[in-house]
């Protein structure tokens, strides 16, 4: 695919900006009510002129559009992986004043530490939503389980099925909102996401293929960046690494996993002590990466317990962990819509190898239509590859989607 010119590259940096730089790096039960019975509340959060903003002129270079946006916080149901039934929240961008139908897109957001910080307490935090509403997309944007309506709830991080769940069921509310509006969608949908979000954005797609193709059809996701080999990025890190740039993003998988499955206090096995404290009392949306990156020590010699690590190593060692680790991979099947997956082969936070293993694994199970970009920022690290994939996203978008 042919790149936007280098000269246009600081105009499209907002688009996704903030996965490159807040990057990380079940049952099958799908609880399927209708859409009309998962929508519990729609507020208008904030209107957005594009003559008041001198990002969304900018972009309106780039998009050829320039539509004033509505964004709408949106309060819905989902479900963790036990099948218990939560609030959720996240946002709806809508460009107003747009005539005709309007393809449909789910960002899912990297890695954040600060509730703060998620699209339905902060819709300016991160802008991708309202630039996309700008150039003629609907673009819905979850929160995910653990922010927002349910800061509450430990944020299952790196979990599939609750991940894929809150990502489908706010597009199932989205759509019973605009149907409502009488505010048309054309039959597109993308899903694209860096880091976390492009996790989120493979575990939804998969899911939408094996459980809701009956109301969604995907029409193609980008996924930058994301660990979609849960396991393999976990024996790296166990096993392999001697350093981690950023401690924060291993610590809140165990801390996620200990708290969302029965692992025998992982955190305290896992964590050299007196370290586990960190881990147990700084995810809970009021810290950022910075903070406990400050805090838990980069060396896995100091960060991880020495025996936790032997049992690990070993054939017969912590065999529910790894079948949980194993159980959340999002690689191995076979995509009917197109998969663009971009990665950095100097990604210290989320290894190369994941965009790798997924896309030789889709091939090989028979997808046709998987590609993998590497990118070719100098160097390719997560974060700078977080800004060359919003160049990425964007010229796929606006090459393919239509009745923008």
């Amino acid at each position: 695919m042919n790149r936007l010119p280098n000269c246009l590259t600081q105009l499209i940096l907002p688009f996704f900006i903030a996965m490159g730089l807040t990057a990380c790096g079940g049952s099958d039960d799908t609880g399927a009510e209708s859409s009309a019975d998962i929508l519990l509340n729609a507020e208008t959060l904030s209107e957005i002129s594009v003559n008041n903003s001198l990002r969304l002129i900018a972009f309106s270079v780039i998009s050829g559009r320039s539509y004033d946006v509505e964004v709408v916080k949106l309060s819905y149901t989902t479900t963790l992986e036990d099948g218990t039934v939560v609030q959720a929240s996240g946002t709806v961008a809508i460009p107003k004043s747009k005539t005709g139908p309007s393809p449909l897109l789910s960002y899912q957001h990297a890695t954040i530490f600060k509730d703060s910080a998620v699209p339905s307490n902060d819709p300016l935090y991160d802008m991708t939503p309202v630039l996309a509403a700008s150039a003629g997309f609907v673009a819905v944007a979850p929160d995910y389980i653990g922010y927002g309506a349910s800061k509450a709830l430990t944020h299952p991080y790196i979990q599939a099925v609750p991940t894929a769940n809150s990502v489908i069921d706010l597009l199932r509310a989205a759509k019973s909102y605009l149907a409502a509006r009488d505010i048309a969608l054309n039959n597109q949908l993308f899903l694209a996401g860096y880091s976390e979000g492009g996790y989120a954005t493979l575990a939804a797609h998969q899911r939408i293929e094996r459980e809701f193709s009956n109301e969604l059809t995907v029409t193609a996701s980008i996924a930058g960046g994301g660990p979609y080999d849960v396991r393999g990025t976990a024996d790296r890190v166990i096993l392999n690494e001697t350093t981690l740039d950023s401690p924060a993003y291993f610590g809140y998988v165990v801390h996620a996993y200990d708290r969302m499955y029965d692992l025998d206090n992982l955190t305290l096995r896992a964590i050299a002590s007196p370290h586990h404290m960190t881990v147990d009392n700084y995810y809970d949306g009021n810290s950022t990466s910075a903070s406990i990156n400050a805090i838990l020590p980069r060396n896995t010699n100091e960060l991880l317990n020495p025996y936790f690590r032997s049992e690990y190593a070993g054939i017969a060692g912590e065999l529910t962990l790894k079948y949980r680790l194993e159980q959340n991979n999002v690689y191995d099947w076979k995509p009917e819509a197109p998969v663009k997956l971009f990665h950095g082969k100097n990604d210290r936070y989320v290894n190369y190898a994941n965009a790798a293993t997924a896309f030789s694994t889709m091939q090989n199970n028979g997808a046709s239509s998987v590609t993998l970009t590497d990118c070719a920022a100098m160097p390719s690290s997560h974060i700078n590859c977080g800004v060359e994939f919003a160049t990425f996203a964007t010229a796929y978008l606006f090459t393919v989607a239509t009745d923008r």
